[in-house]
């Protein structure tokens, strides 16, 4: 290896840790942003080898957990923040950049220009829940007696946290008519979405119209998020908060039966990416074949199900996510190549995508359902492409016939190539953020668990060797040759017209 060394690694997410929290990336998007999403990824994906970064993590978001209600920020009691931004990260200033998206944000949800909290996230919350289990499965339950200073002034204990996340969640599904974890957005300049696939077009149906956002709408990863969530809290709480371990427990028994009975979609073999309503409140699958199924292995979901339901439900993903229409040299597609020409650009969360992060948790479901060969192989690709690219991109754009541009460019146009086709541009909406903090931590991951093994194979049971034999046998895990390098892909130019690409989407929203 070259760039991509442990010592490397660590010091990059050096760079990115600061008192405050972890900053997204180092990037002008998203240098002194800390999200609850991103930083709780670095903190599960390094918790086995470095439970005091997880540590950190919890405390620098229990800080601002919610209390109240608030449409314009949409605050939540119990609720963890989606983005928190100030005026100093690590007592430094931020930069002339990061105060002009301050300020956008104050605008749009409630800051002050000095500083702004949002809360429009539906799965950091249970992945809140999740890290503070694993956490006490590690290293003990000591840490739910440590004291915190909440934002608001008052001194709480980070158990009094959980307890009021794991409330929050329980209500959430309770709540829903379809016994899912549901979000809504409450705030018109809000996000669109509160889960990770945020891009403005990244839930639409097969007849090109976006999801109704009206209405509450149930995203498939958030499912297994929270079901391991209110079974975790179950087992925390197990002794001292009895009614409410039986109530959650019951709670995500019913979460997981509706899971199963209203996403899958039988004669597709294969998961719904999320479940809106029509203007009417009719429940309706969004049955675009998304990335999001391979989220939902990195969960417990099926592991309480029989051989035969597993096999059925895993292999059905592991065989999609294997498939032509998702697989690249850098990982999985966001979204099926059956589906590249359903919008009118290369978007955020599209087609022509594939994001490091959502690679790196489908490896980890890989490994969650002892199929380690193909989770070797996915990490194989995402390491690879660090080492090529000599960056830790965002995400990389691919092509339709799989080819992989790794130093996309904004294109810039005179006035006097206006009319003047370039080559190699493209419509999109953005270029892809370096030094991505969840980037480092995949592959510090990878890496660790290569030099410190921690995932300890259990014998294969007959249905994970059936899958893996059926991938092997389609000649699609990655070659390393006979020099032991993987190989790859040529670096293509590519040009994104951002300007234009960024018109055409607000252009196809507004047809709706």
């Amino acid at each position: 290896m070259t760039k991509t060394t442990l010592i490397n690694l660590f010091e990059l997410l050096t760079h990115l840790n600061t008192p405050d929290g972890i900053q997204a990336s180092s990037g002008e998007l998203y240098r002194g942003a800390i999200f609850g999403r991103d930083s709780l990824r670095v903190a599960l994906d390094l918790l086995p080898w470095l439970p005091s970064i997880g540590e950190q993590v919890i405390f620098s978001l229990v800080r601002y957990q919610g209390i109240g209600y608030s449409e314009i920020t949409e605050e939540e009691p119990g609720r963890i923040h989606h983005e928190y931004r100030h005026q100093y990260v690590g007592g430094r200033k931020i930069g002339s950049r990061q105060q002009n998206s301050l300020d956008y944000l104050s605008a749009k949800w409630g800051g002050n220009g000095k500083e702004v909290i949002y809360y429009g996230s539906i799965d950091a919350t249970p992945q809140f829940i999740r890290l503070v289990c694993q956490f006490c499965v590690q290293r003990g339950r000591e840490i739910l007696e440590e004291p915190f200073l909440h934002r608001s002034g008052k001194e709480r204990t980070l158990k009094e946290a959980v307890l009021d996340a794991a409330v929050w969640l329980n209500k959430k599904v309770e709540a829903s008519e379809l016994q899912l974890l549901e979000f809504e957005n409450h705030n018109p300049k809000g996000l669109f979405w509160h889960v990770m696939r945020d891009g403005k077009l990244s839930y639409i149906h097969e007849n090109g119209k976006l999801a109704n956002r009206k209405m509450p709408i149930a995203s498939l990863e958030v499912q297994g998020l929270a079901y391991d969530a209110l079974i975790g809290a179950a087992d925390l709480f197990e002794e001292s908060e009895v009614d409410l371990a039986v109530r959650w427990r019951k709670t995500a028994e019913n979460l997981q039966r509706a899971t199963l009975e209203q996403f899958w979609q039988e004669e597709r073999q294969e998961f719904a990416m999320a479940i809106d309503r029509t203007p009417k409140g009719v429940p309706r699958k969004v049955t675009v074949t998304s990335s999001v199924m391979g989220d939902l292995l990195e969960s417990a979901i099926f592991k309480n199900l029989p051989e035969k339901d597993q096999a059925c439900y895993v292999g059905a993903i592991v065989k999609k996510m294997y498939s032509e229409d998702f697989l690249t040299p850098v990982g999985i597609r966001n979204r099926s190549l059956r589906y590249a020409d359903l919008v009118p650009l290369w978007d955020y969360h599209g087609s022509f995508v594939s994001w490091t992060v959502i690679t790196n948790i489908f490896a980890l479901g890989l490994r969650n359902y002892g199929l380690s060969v193909l989770a070797e192989d996915m990490e194989n690709r995402l390491v690879n492409a660090a080492e090529q690219t000599d960056s830790y991109l965002e995400f990389f754009y691919v092509d339709k016939k799989g080819v992989v541009f790794f130093a996309p460019q904004q294109l810039v146009r005179q006035e006097s190539q206006a009319h003047e086709s370039v080559q190699n541009a493209v419509l999109g909406t953005n270029l892809p953020e370096n030094i991505q903090a969840w980037t480092v931590s995949g592959l510090l991951r990878i890496l660790l668990n290569r030099s410190q093994p921690f995932y300890k194979e259990s014998p294969k049971v007959m249905w994970q060797e059936q899958v893996e034999a059926d991938i092997r046998a389609n000649g699609v895990l990655w070659n390393a040759g006979a020099s032991g390098k993987p190989t790859y892909h040529d670096f293509n130019p590519l040009y994104v017209d951002v300007v234009e690409g960024r018109k055409a989407q607000e252009a196809f929203i507004g047809l709706m």
